[in-house]
């Protein structure tokens, strides 16, 4: 877990299945952001081409971003879930939770 992956998350205005929908052919994926520092999660979209590298490999749970959120904030981060198509592996959304200093998270380790 030496590698620090920089991504900039934009901020995301319409929800829901349609919305997504929308997203996905714009080339984003949709996604949240939460943490103990933040009382209601962000919605926010990333580009594909950013995420899907890391996102298809065998050891995504330990790749720690550093984001910037739509307000310009820098924050340490992890994918906490992906969502995919099972039909064709296609990620549908993605869960992202922050990191924060002393406080203990739990993750696979391939």
């Amino acid at each position: 877990m030496t590698e620090i992956v920089t991504l900039s998350l934009e901020n995301r205005e319409d929800f829901g299945k349609e919305a997504n929908k929308k997203l996905r052919k714009e080339g984003y994926i949709p996604a949240v952001f939460y943490g103990q520092e933040y009382k209601d999660s962000l919605r926010v979209k990333v580009k594909n081409s950013d995420l899907s590298r890391y996102a298809n490999s065998s050891h995504w749970e330990t790749v720690r971003f550093e984001v910037t959120l739509p307000g310009g904030k820098r924050e340490l981060c992890l994918m906490r879930e992906i969502q995919r198509d099972i039909l064709n592996d296609e990620i549908l959304h993605v869960d992202f939770i922050q990191l924060v200093k002393g406080h203990k998270v739990h993750v696979k380790v391939p």
